[in-house]
């Protein structure tokens, strides 16, 4: 939330959101809790099989697990909640939601919460981060902050473009994308394969967004093929010491139902949206026309 209100308000686009969430992936498990150096971890017996094959002795840091880490808050925890509210809400893309004291409270919240995250990490890994680490953890955050904040963060005017995909063929391009790396293994085969779906997606959604065509439509699509990705893969997760295999797959069958429930609820009413705002009189549901700014978000 406090992103997507730094965004709105200071007229950033998808790439800029991208930017900060990734300060917010690299912060998370770099110095809030403080799995990115964490070498021991009771509670994750296949924790050595994530770490150790591309483990980098010098850096002391496991080059797969930290990229899974880092994509997993980008994609997962900031971009694909952002994309399915302006999906399931698309009268509000655009427009800041908080006042200045739902700001405040939130941040004020967020910093108790990553206090308390710190605290337990400490006690999860068994060892306190040092003042190095914690510089060059935040500085780098603090690059992609600024990136965001510069010319790069704005939205691009649009080209004319013949051609634009859409919802079914971005909700397909974000599960097989996201599923190819939820299925790369930890060694530096997968790493390598990891950051090609990677570059290779992110390249082709940003070249294609700057259609004039593209809208609320298919950041939706990318995003509930993303939901779905992962909520398949919780079914290829080892069944937890103690528990009972039939009610983790009945519990991965319920979430999977949700989730799809989700994406065609934001799927309508994205299309909705799109059709109105192609239309030079259509309103949003509420008698207010479409926010200009929502019209040229790009990813």
């Amino acid at each position: 939330m406090l992103i997507r209100e730094a965004a709105d308000r200071s007229g950033r686009g998808w790439v800029g959101i991208l930017l900060m969430a990734g300060a917010f992936g690299i912060l998370m498990p770099g110095v809030i809790d403080l799995a990115m150096l964490g070498e021991q971890r009771s509670d994750i017996p296949y924790w050595n099989d994530i770490r150790l094959p591309t483990l980098i002795p010098a850096l002391g840091l496991s080059a797969y697990a930290m990229s899974t880490w880092v994509l997993g808050h980008v994609v997962m925890s900031i971009g694909t909640p952002l994309a399915l509210l302006d999906g399931l809400a698309p009268s509000l893309r655009g427009q800041p939601l908080l006042r200045w004291w739902g700001i405040l409270l939130l941040a004020v919240l967020f910093a108790a919460f990553a206090w308390f995250v710190h605290q337990d990490g400490r006690t999860t890994y068994g060892y306190v981060p040092s003042t190095a680490q914690v510089e060059s953890v935040t500085r780098v955050a603090a690059a992609l902050v600024l990136i965001a904040f510069s010319p790069i963060g704005r939205p691009h005017a649009p080209r004319p473009r013949k051609w634009t995909p859409g919802w079914n063929l971005s909700f397909a391009g974000g599960l097989v994308g996201l599923l190819a790396c939820e299925l790369a293994p930890p060694t530096w085969a997968g790493f390598a394969a990891l950051w090609a779906v990677v570059v290779t997606t992110s390249a082709s959604v940003l070249w294609l967004a700057r259609s004039q065509d593209w809208g609320v439509v298919q950041p939706t699509g990318l995003a509930c093929g993303a939901l779905v990705a992962r909520t398949l893969a919780g079914f290829l997760a080892p069944v937890p010491a103690g528990a009972d295999p039939i009610s983790k797959y009945v519990q991965n069958a319920v979430f999977l139902v949700l989730a799809l429930g989700v994406c065609v609820v934001a799927r309508d009413n994205a299309r909705r949206a799109s059709g109105q705002r192609r239309n030079p009189v259509g309103m949003a549901a509420g008698g207010e026309a479409w926010p200009v700014r929502s019209a040229v978000r790009p990813p």
